[in-house]
């Protein structure tokens, strides 16, 4: 039978207790906070420094636009998980900046792998040059050919959907918190939670899919721009923090985390989650320091530094993001992807008129 237990939210202990502001009565929550507070501090000055200096050498603005955005991520991260970690009563609140950026960061990944082919123009030129290949798995039954048009356009689209799930589902769980049926952390299908997790879970799934695709039809034009290392950096920080909260979420369900004198389970599991990513900003920022390093951008004798405001200006104006997105809502039907019994066709020859 179920109990009582799991249909009660406790988010609020009836008697949590004030910050405790004297050093000699800090209590181990206190010392988390501190500590993740440094390592926000770390991971926001490494990150902060690779941007100024790809504001001073701002030279390819098609590619560092991307670069910029994307390593306004761990600043994000840092900022808005510790905060989240000290007022988790408005944690769900806060969380919606943080989810919100992580949509956006994986948008303007593919949109930088797309100019590293030559932009929009001269990337449909590179599938064109490409053979009949399966798709990754679990699909690799079937088969995809990306020599047809709108491969590009829909590999856009599977990604682009994220970039408004998301924040869709941001929005849904502030207005269910608000109305007392979020319950963030518990997996009870009684609570909103439960579905924008699964919402999300799907959307970030299709889009990493479509992400994959995209990279494995053109591995070897982007082997140059060492792909692999900026997809691990960014990967690392959405999609682990996200099955981390799923984690956090079945320790609280199963009991694993359970209620204190003074805590509530979710109170508990929100402080965890926060202050994990807090650590994992600084890795992090290490990694961007090598991923997405601005010593390319420089100019011979770095003979010339660009205004750092105006560039912040060019990186700020997401007008692009609203273009791609309007425009790739109208994408001719077509058969790239191609079922199973046509490939075993094929194979067999039955179909000689086909290639």
């Amino acid at each position: 039978m179920t109990s009582d237990d799991d249909y009660e939210c406790d988010i609020i202990k009836p008697h949590d207790p004030h910050p405790v502001h004297g050093v000699g009565d800090l209590q181990p929550h206190h010392y988390a906070w501190i500590l993740s507070g440094a390592c926000a501090f770390v991971s926001v000055a490494i990150s902060l420094r690779l941007i100024f200096q790809h504001l001073r050498h701002y030279h390819q603005p098609a590619l560092q636009r991307h670069i910029v955005r994307i390593l306004f991520m761990v600043p994000v991260y840092s900022i808005v998980s510790w905060l989240s970690f000290r007022f988790y009563q408005q944690s769900v609140y806060l969380d919606t900046v943080r989810d919100c950026y992580e949509a956006l960061v994986i948008w303007e990944f593919y949109a930088l792998l797309v100019e590293y082919l030559g932009g929009e123009n001269e990337a449909p030129l590179v599938f064109d040059k490409k053979q009949r290949q399966p798709l990754p798995v679990p699909l690799c039954c079937c088969h995809v050919n990306p020599r047809r048009n709108h491969v590009l356009p829909k590999c856009k689209v599977g990604i682009l959907q994220y970039v408004w799930i998301r924040p869709l589902m941001t929005i849904a769980a502030v207005v269910m918190q608000l109305m007392h049926m979020y319950c963030s952390g518990n997996l009870n299908p009684r609570w909103g939670y439960f579905h924008t997790s699964l919402i999300n879970l799907l959307s970030a799934s299709i889009a990493v899919y479509f992400l994959l695709l995209f990279y494995i039809l053109a591995r070897e034009e982007l082997a140059p721009f060492n792909p692999v290392i900026k997809f691990v950096s960014i990967k690392f920080v959405i999609f682990f923090s996200f099955w981390q909260s799923l984690v956090v979420g079945f320790m609280i369900q199963s009991k694993v985390i359970r209620d204190t004198a003074y805590w509530s389970s979710d109170n508990i599991g929100t402080g965890i989650q926060n202050f994990l990513i807090c650590l994992e900003m600084v890795v992090a920022a290490i990694m961007h320091l090598r991923a997405f390093h601005y010593g390319e951008f420089t100019t011979t004798g770095d003979q010339m530094e660009t205004k750092t405001w105006r560039s912040l200006m060019d990186i700020w104006d997401f007008s692009d993001v609203w273009k791609h997105s309007v425009r790739s809502l109208t994408i001719p039907d077509d058969d790239e992807f191609e079922p199973p019994h046509i490939v075993m066709l094929e194979s067999a020859s039955l179909l000689p008129g086909r290639r």
